[in-house]
């Protein structure tokens, strides 16, 4: 196994540009479906300061819209890119003038959109009442610069303020201009935490101005004897375990009033992470590139308090295993031991391996258990700091069981051999599709760990989607317990999870979703000339027909090819396994011109955690995760004439293309000529030139 502890470095080329975090535009997928929020972050940090437009419609999952007009708080927690609403924590509101005024008004305030700003670590706005809110943060706190431009100066406290109710709240009065305590709260999943603030200035008064909601939530404005310009600081920090841990955690990163050098110290460490890409291309290509990588350390973030061991949570897992989980094992290894050790904790806690975890929870919100091919994944990859007889004893356990998941049923899958839509009235073809897939990675564990009847048992069962695949239709379809098939069948209709066979899509969307064996399914299809001709029917289809229906996820389409949602992201490489990658590069081509854009409104759906970001880095560096469990890439077309990756020990590996955006007929790595389309990992790590030639 190779030594994953050695850091990748990655140096980054900018032309007239001094800096690359200027490339990184955190206002992209803020408005319409990306769901992404322009709050101030660390990489893979606790807390993620910055403004809420409102908790309405779930176009504002991440608690903010782009083209909404007043700010309603400022927040320590958000999510980016999540088709679901959660966090935003620990509400503040400063303000001036009339308080009384700012009261009626819910304390909401209209800015002056020119003067809002977001660069990676930083955000910036001037507020309707004279206002100016600068924020930044360390690895655990938030730290905000608050300008009074205008005079009388407050600041609104609001814990009650959160995508979801409040049940309860301990708050012990303030000592030393500091605040503490405890918030429970009905979540997705409900959770708890414990929080400190501190000000830099002692209020001159306080007092409760509203208690909301069954748990009698006090919100509390604090009044300061501050001229005009007056400058307030404030720290806040989280802790899952206790307010004494949240206030550790200001005292060991922050225990001064320096804003400047916190900021400075968090723009050096994102400078460090995304510096570590090299590309050559246009400016819209170069501000697309490094916002995904932006995008993509966003998250997971740290659960644990700064003298704690790291565990991270926010594991999007259902999306991020596909791309994002393959990409952090490249870009960002020194984290990777962590994220699998942190599904290892989760199981401990929770008695299986993450489906999508929040907190400390796991709210179970789609199917499939796909921390395992990360798990496998980062095994078979040889990465070191797991106890990995400790992993495979964890994988094992989730796949055999059903204990505390609501997804689960094997039983039912071992018993048929898929699942009947009359016993499992949810996902069944999907779920079904989805769980041969994590049956293959632990099939692939097993064996490598040299324990060949597990491996065989979850070989087999890996094979269970042939259950479903209708050769009459040529599509995968619902069947009952009795062996029927669903009647009447439409390919064509679109469903989102109850009483559905399949999960945010339609059969179109699920027909590919078998990348551990996808000569089988080509075979299935008719052998490559017919698949070819039946996967270029998928973009060839009309997007929306009537009585087809609508899910709010079936986003980003080209024919019924559905870009905005994960299940299709690898679809468009079957074109290269297919010999055909010349369609490969078009569609890849169009996905890139067409789905992606660098304006708020530049992503075609949910970002996701970091999904549709990866998506958009490997296919601009011309290869693809196509089967995302310790099996390489399969090439595609680069889309930028150069990009560049240091992967240690002055090594790099560099992708260049003569013609970037189309199939070119030849290639050669490290200077020999390269066949066929796979391209495999430690070829990419232990570095060397792959050129895509006329």
């Amino acid at each position: 196994m190779r030594n994953v502890a050695i850091c990748v470095v990655i140096a980054a080329v900018f032309g007239a540009r001094a800096d690359v975090l200027d490339w990184a535009d955190p206002f992209i997928g803020t408005q319409g479906t990306g769901h992404t929020s322009p709050a101030a972050a660390y990489p893979f940090g606790m807390v993620q300061p910055g403004p809420d437009t409102g908790h309405a419609g779930w176009e504002r999952c991440s608690g903010y819209q782009y083209g909404d007009k007043t700010i309603e708080r400022f927040s320590q927690t958000h999510l980016s890119g999540t088709g679901c609403s959660e966090f935003t924590d620990v509400g503040f509101m400063p303000f001036a003038g009339d308080a009384e005024k700012a009261q009626k008004s819910g304390h909401r305030q209209s800015f002056d959109k020119a003067t809002e700003k977001a660069t990676p670590g930083y955000y910036a706005v001037t507020l309707e009442s004279g206002v100016k809110v600068e924020a930044t943060c360390t690895e655990h706190v938030a730290i905000y610069r608050i300008t009074y431009q205008k005079a009388p100066a407050h600041l609104l406290f609001d814990p009650s303020w959160a995508h979801r109710p409040v049940k309860t709240t301990e708050i012990a009065p303030m000592k030393d201009r500091r605040v503490s305590g405890r918030v429970d709260r009905h979540g997705w999943p409900d959770h708890d935490y414990y929080f400190a603030w501190e000000l830099s200035e002692a209020p001159c008064a306080e007092r409760v101005i509203e208690r909301v909601g069954k748990g009698n939530v006090p919100k509390t404005v604090y009044d300061f004897d501050l001229k005009e310009g007056g400058v307030l600081y404030l720290k806040v920090a989280l802790s899952r375990r206790s307010a004494e841990g949240a206030r550790r955690n200001i005292d060991a990163e922050v225990p001064g009033w320096d804003f400047d050098g916190a900021l400075a110290a968090n723009r050096a460490k994102w400078r460090t992470i995304l510096s570590r890409v090299e590309a050559k291309g246009t400016d819209e290509q170069m501000k697309a590139l490094y916002t995904s990588f932006y995008h993509l350390c966003f998250q997971p973030n740290r659960l644990t308090d700064a003298d704690e061991p790291p565990v991270y949570s926010t594991l999007s897992c259902w999306d991020t295993y596909r791309a994002a989980g393959p990409l952090y094992t490249i870009l960002t290894p020194e984290y990777v031991p962590a994220f699998i050790n942190s599904m290892l904790w989760h199981f401990d806690k929770h008695g299986f391996l993450p489906v999508w975890t929040l907190w400390d929870g796991d709210n179970q919100c789609m199917i499939g258990v796909h921390s395992v091919p990360m798990v496998v994944d980062a095994y078979l990859k040889g990465f070191e700091g797991v106890d990995w007889n400790r992993a495979w004893r964890c994988v094992d356990a989730t796949l055999r069981q059903n204990r505390g998941r609501g997804k689960a049923n094997y039983h039912v899958l071992d018993k048929y051999g898929y699942y009947p839509f009359d016993l499992v009235k949810d996902d069944s073809v999907s779920r079904l599709l989805e769980s041969c897939y994590d049956d293959a990675c632990a099939a692939r564990f097993a064996d490598a760990l040299g324990k060949f009847e597990d491996a065989k048992f979850f070989r087999d069962r890996s094979f269970s989607w042939t259950n479903c695949f209708d050769k009459t239709t040529g599509f995968m379809r619902g069947k009952d317990s009795k062996g029927a098939w669903r009647d009447p069948f439409d390919p064509f209709q679109l469903s989102h999870v109850s009483n559905s066979d399949y999960t945010e899509g339609n059969a179109w969307h699920w027909n590919w979703h078998v990348m551990q064996a996808p000569e089988m399914i080509i075979r299935l299809l008719g052998g490559r000339e017919r698949a070819v001709k039946r996967l270029e029917s998928l973009f060839t289809q009309v997007s929306h027909k009537e009585g087809q229906g609508h899910v709010a996820d079936v986003t980003g389409l080209i024919g019924q090819y559905c870009h905005g949602n994960e299940p299709s992201h690898h679809v468009i490489y079957f074109f290269s396994l297919m010999g055909r990658r010349d369609l490969a590069a078009k569609y890849i081509r169009q996905v890139m011109e067409t789905q992606y854009g660098v304006t708020p409104d530049g992503l075609c759906g949910n970002d996701d955690c970091g999904q549709m970001s990866a998506w958009y880095i490997f296919s601009a560096l011309g290869f693809y995760p196509f089967d995302p469990c310790g099996e390489g890439y399969v090439l595609g077309a680069p889309q930028m004439k150069e990009i560049a990756l240091d992967v240690g020990g002055g090594r790099k590996f560099k992708v260049t293309s003569s013609k970037p955006g189309e199939a070119l007929k030849s290639a050669t790595l490290g200077g020999r000529a390269f066949r066929g389309v796979h391209l495999r990992h430690e070829d990419v790590m232990k570095g060397g030139e792959l050129k895509f030639l006329r």
